[in-house]
């Protein structure tokens, strides 16, 4: 979703974009592409796996800019190992290719979970040391070990970007990543987690990712966040966009307890449960921030949440 978003700004600038897909369709980038006025015929496809390098060094030779975007959102116990294969090896594999072929920048899209949580600070920026934890999600583990192998090829001359977006909130399937928002609350989400995290536009994502690209800013992490919003602020507006009841029963205390419980029995007994203990725990968490390292970008502004849920949930009734 966020790749093609880049993708389309990135053209609209003037770049020669080529993108990778795996064993997929492009129907969901077809759609994104759209908004953009912009027909997916005007990119240039070729079909690579992260996972095996040999197939990315040819797409990457040549390249003046790699933007690594692929990644695998869960919470899933189940998924732990698809987590760390995806978001670590394959990263691994990205950079090493990268640096193969000696590209001129490689722009890795990581996230606010990989930095650290200091529950003593007003807030989180980049520079809040990372601290493993019991209560980490192995979403979390795996998108800070991915930074550290971006910061071990810088070490090696690849100039690199990171950019660490909020919970990205835009155009998608509805399903997916933080998009399953939409989707939950189509299907009548009854719970809002307790928690408090920060939250982004997906256009504002792109337009920083164009910015590192257009300027050539290296050597550095940029969180990116419009605002700090409760779960159920957030949720409250994407039901009002929708149409939609918006959730009521708040999942704290007890109800949260049990649930996490329950969650935990049902993984290890492999049980469907609608939500992953990990999840639970992640969501109930109260988190703000503030970034320490600004992108310095003239007259840019932050676009509200609340616009890009319009945009996002106008988006979604497009690919409906």
């Amino acid at each position: 979703m966020l790749g093609a978003h880049i993708a389309c700004r990135l053209q609209m600038e003037g770049y020669e974009v080529t993108c990778i897909h795996h064993k997929s369709s492009k129907a969901l980038f077809e759609n994104i592409s759209k908004s953009y006025s912009i027909s997916a015929s005007a990119f240039s496809w070729v079909q690579a796996d992260i996972l095996d390098m040999d197939t990315l060094l040819p797409v990457f030779s040549g390249m003046d800019v790699v933007v690594h975007c692929a990644a695998l959102v869960s919470y899933r116990k189940q998924d732990s190992d698809l987590l760390y294969e995806t978001n670590v090896s394959g990263t691994r594999n990205c950079c090493n290719a990268a640096w193969k072929v000696r590209v001129s920048q490689f722009v890795y899209m990581s996230s606010i979970a990989a930095l650290g949580k200091d529950v003593h600070s007003d807030f989180i920026t980049e520079e809040t040391p990372w601290v493993d934890s019991s209560r980490l999600t192995e979403y979390s583990k795996t998108k800070y070990y991915a930074e550290l192998e971006v910061w071990r090829i810088a070490e090696e001359g690849l100039p690199v970007s990171i950019l660490n977006p909020g919970v990205v909130i835009g155009a998608g399937d509805g399903k997916s990543g933080s998009n399953a928002i939409f989707g939950q609350v189509a299907k009548g989400l009854r719970f809002y987690p307790i928690g408090t995290t920060g939250f982004v536009g997906i256009e504002d994502v792109a337009m920083a990712a164009l910015s590192v690209i257009k300027n050539s800013i290296t050597g550095n992490r940029y969180l990116l966040v419009s605002e700090n919003l409760t779960y159920k602020e957030l949720l409250m507006e994407v039901a009002k966009c929708m149409g939609k009841p918006a959730p009521k029963i708040r999942l704290g205390g007890v109800l949260l307890f049990v649930s996490t419980l329950i969650a935990k029995a049902c993984e290890m007994l492999s049980i469907p449960f609608p939500f992953p203990s990990q999840g639970l725990v992640s969501t109930s968490a109260s988190f703000k921030y503030k970034n320490s390292n600004p992108l310095l970008l003239p007259d840019f502004q932050y676009t509200p949440v609340q616009k890009s849920v319009q945009t996002a949930v106008s988006g979604l009734k497009g690919l409906a």
